[in-house]
Formats: C-alpha cells, sequence, structure tokens
C-alpha cells in the first residue's frame, strides 16, 4: 500500500499524528519500496546496481531521521 492511502486509514485510528507524520514522512526515503514513486524512479533508472547505490545513501539518511524523531520525542 502507498503512503498516502496508508496515511488516510490510519489517520482514522490513529491517537496521535505527530508518529503518524513522522512515519510517513521517514517511511518515503528509508526504502526503496517505501514510496511508489522511489520505485517508479529506480525502474526508470534502468542502470545495474542503482538500487544498492540507492540504498547506500537512502539507509543512512533513514537512521539520521529515526535518531532525530526520538530526540525530539
Amino acid at each position: 500500500m502507498s503512503l498516502v492511502p496508508a496515511t488516510l486509514l490510519l489517520a482514522e485510528v490513529a491517537q496521535e499524528w505527530r508518529p503518524l507524520a513522522w512515519g510517513v514522512s521517514v517511511g518515503g526515503f528509508g526504502l526503496a519500496i517505501g514510496s511508489l514513486a522511489n520505485l517508479i524512479a529506480l525502474r526508470l533508472g534502468k542502470r545495474p546496481g542503482l538500487w544498492w547505490e540507492f540504498h547506500r545513501w537512502s539507509l543512512p539518511m533513514l537512521a539520521m531521521g529515526l535518531a532525530l524523531a526520538l530526540a525530539l520525542e
């Protein structure tokens, strides 16, 4: 399920909006499958090793986003 429909679905039952907002924001840049836009861009790239290069950058960003979210909690 894409981030937008998942967010709309979870917004109805979420007790707090901040963790949901952080999860949606960070989830989109953490893994290639976290966003439909990531999948489309990687598929259009058609370059060998592009998935690995994407994750070489995105996983450290995911870790920093998680650390920031925990620090601001």
